[in-house]
């Protein structure tokens, strides 16, 4: 019937559109469904060709006897797995981060005061800073690293340096968060009230990216601080969402200063020459642009609990001051010995009887000798211990007694003419060029050792050949030889001494007077009127 469009859709017909589909549709180059009917319609419903100016063009079957597109979006809907296939056109990373389901905050089921939950991240500074010790010389780009409070939305840390993001800037953050913040801002001229910036605290847990926090260093900071580390996959900044925020509103904020960085056109001025800030004046900028976030409002995706008091200011420094008031048992302080022996690499040493050994540097301390570690160490041989050190100084070493005290550990006095105020690897290095130099010298100097050797022998032989002559010239028996020694060795000395003698030095025409005694001789001389009575000759 000519009427009737469109033809029934058997199994084998569905199982070509799921095939078609699977091939065609769920692909990154995103294909319409318009595009799937017609790859259908080109593969399997045509009646025949014809020519058109060369080419040949395909002749549908009648619309009785073919398959139309509202089919086709129909069974291809309902056939289709339709999150496989957003994940196909979309991208996984993609589908993970905007077109997911969101059944609730991503932090807020688990927050349930200041502290339960941490944020860090890092990024590099949108703006060009120059040298400290040069202006003329502009670097480039910084890092930052940040930690929020999830509860407070509190900015609980950060740290600015010229490291990659990598380890050692995530530990100058986590100490930040730890330390009292008045402290750190008088560090950099800036003075604050405690109430300005609260927290100088250890959270339960910490969420950062599969980076710094999931290396070998972090597992310290695990076992020691008891913080439970929530790592978040690639591409997922929603499982962060705060700290990732928070750099946005940043980079607005770093932009507008001198040196950010700034879309521009050919022919502007590059944006670069503008660079003015080193990295003290803009750890400063960044300090003053943390307590400004402090002491703002929260933005309005913060929930306020339904027993948060009316007066409390929603700021996310008021906030937290709330929390801790009201959601105790949260907040944890650890002393800076403690913070640093837990966020330090750790490496073993060796108590040995002239200090403790780690790799070449010796180490030693008051405690450690009245704890009588190296007497020890010299009657039951070395001990083997866990230490943490700083990767930036071989100054001094960490150690934990069984009761959780951290002691410190200084170098000796002799290893630190060598090596003291190097890093380790420069300490290393330092040894390298030392061992170097010594097998440059020792092979230089094998050559005089077999000149001086060759002409000791040759000395020694022939005082032996010489004393063997005289004794077969005198006869003499051995008790002879050795007979009125004390007698010979006088004379010997005797000759000696006049062999070695001085002899005057030859006269010499002696300097003429000085006209004008200096200050001293006047001393000199007032001193003799003083002793010497007057009238008295000075020549007798």
């Amino acid at each position: 019937d000519p009427r009737v469009v469109g033809i029934n859709i058997d199994e084998d017909l569905r199982q070509l559109i799921r095939v078609t589909a699977k091939k065609l549709y769920n692909n990154r180059k995103k294909p319409s469904i318009q595009t799937v009917y017609e790859e259908i319609r080109l593969a399997h419903f045509v009646a025949g060709y014809r020519e058109s100016d060369g080419t040949m063009v395909p002749i549908f079957k009648s619309a009785s006897d073919s398959i139309t597109y509202r089919q086709v979006r129909y069974w291809l809907q309902k056939e289709v797995d339709l999150l496989e296939s957003m994940r196909k056109r979309e991208g996984e990373h993609r589908i993970t981060l905007t077109k997911r389901a969101l059944p609730g905050d991503a932090a807020g089921r688990v927050v349930d005061g200041p502290g339960a939950r941490f944020e860090a991240d890092a990024t590099p500074v949108d703006s060009w800073l120059v040298s400290r010790r040069d202006p003329n010389k502009i670097l480039g780009r910084a890092t930052i690293y940040t930690i929020i409070d999830v509860f407070s939305r509190l900015i609980t840390g950060i740290w600015v340096g010229w490291e990659h993001p990598s380890w050692l800037g995530a530990m100058m953050a986590l100490e930040n968060m730890m330390s009292d913040k008045v402290a750190f801002c008088a560090a950099h001229g800036i003075t604050i009230r405690p109430e300005e910036w609260p927290s100088h605290h250890v959270p339960r847990a910490l969420v950062s990216d599969r980076g710094e926090l999931f290396s070998q260093h972090a597992n310290q900071l695990i076992r020691h601080l008891h913080i439970e580390r929530i790592t978040a996959p690639p591409y997922r900044g929603d499982l962060k969402p705060y700290v990732e925020r928070h750099f946005g509103k940043l980079r607005e904020d770093v932009r507008a200063l001198p040196g950010g960085i700034q879309d521009r056109d050919r022919g502007e001025r590059d944006y670069r020459l503008s660079a003015a800030l080193d990295l003290e004046d803009f750890t400063q900028v960044l300090i003053h642009l943390v307590l400004e976030h402090n002491n703002t409002v929260v933005s309005k995706g913060f929930r306020v609990p339904k027993d948060m008091s009316p007066d409390v200011l929603l700021t996310p420094a008021t906030i937290w001051q709330w929390g801790v008031e009201h959601r105790a048992g949260l907040l944890r302080t650890v002393s800076l010995p403690q913070l640093r022996y837990s966020l330090l690499p750790h490496r073993s040493a060796s108590i040995t009887r002239e200090g403790v050994l780690a790799s070449t540097q010796r180490y030693t301390a008051d405690w450690a000798q009245e704890l009588q570690w190296f007497a020890k160490a010299a009657l039951v041989g070395p001990q083997t211990i866990e230490v943490a050190y700083d990767p930036r100084s071989v100054d001094g070493l960490w150690w934990q007694d069984s009761d959780g005290v951290v002691r410190e550990l200084v170098l000796r006095p002799e290893d630190q003419r060598e090596v003291g105020g190097l890093s380790w690897d420069e300490a290393a290095a330092w040894r390298a060029v030392v061992a170097e130099r010594r097998a440059t010298t020792r092979n230089d100097t094998d050559q005089a050792t077999a000149t001086h050797r060759a002409h000791i022998h040759a000395i020694t032989e022939n005082a032996t050949k010489r004393a063997k002559r005289a004794q077969q010239a005198s006869g003499l028996s051995a008790k002879e030889r050795l007979k009125d020694r004390v007698a010979h060795r006088q004379e010997e000395r005797r000759q000696q001494r006049e062999a070695e003698r001085w002899m005057a030095p030859a006269p010499q025409a002696l300097p003429r007077p000085i006209e004008a005694p200096d200050k001293a001789e006047i001393s000199l001389l007032g001193d003799l009127e003083r002793i010497i009575p007057d009238g008295e000759n000075l020549d007798e």
